[in-house]
């Protein structure tokens, strides 16, 4: 897989699935709704949110098509090879474990 397409209709309050895709490499096409755009900025490739079905399609369907075009570029595939390093590194459990521990370390006191 290369490209996570998803053209999500529902407020995420964040996405699992897109935090592994991108940590795998592949590159996010996503909707702006809910907190999609700050779980995958500065990387995703963004389609503004449209409660209008047939818009939303449109240009989900022109952005996605525009990825897959230009996947190979050597511009693309720099980005994401720092949006692999970036986000393997701020959400690899060695980094969240310590997260974890100095939240639980801190209220215990």
């Amino acid at each position: 897989m290369h490209i996570f397409a998803y053209p999500s209709i529902w407020p995420e309050t964040s996405c699992i699935a897109a935090i592994e895709s991108m940590a795998a490499g592949c590159q996010s096409v996503t909707t702006n709704l809910g907190a999609l755009y700050e779980t995958c900025s500065p990387f995703g490739t963004f389609v503004n949110f449209d409660r209008n079905f047939n818009n939303l399609e449109k240009k989900y369907s022109k952005t996605l098509l525009h990825s897959i075009k230009n996947y190979w570029s050597d511009k693309n595939q720099s980005m994401l090879k720092l949006q692999r390093e970036t986000i393997n590194n701020t959400y690899s459990w060695d980094i969240r474990s310590i997260e974890w521990k100095n939240f639980f370390n801190e209220i215990r006191k």
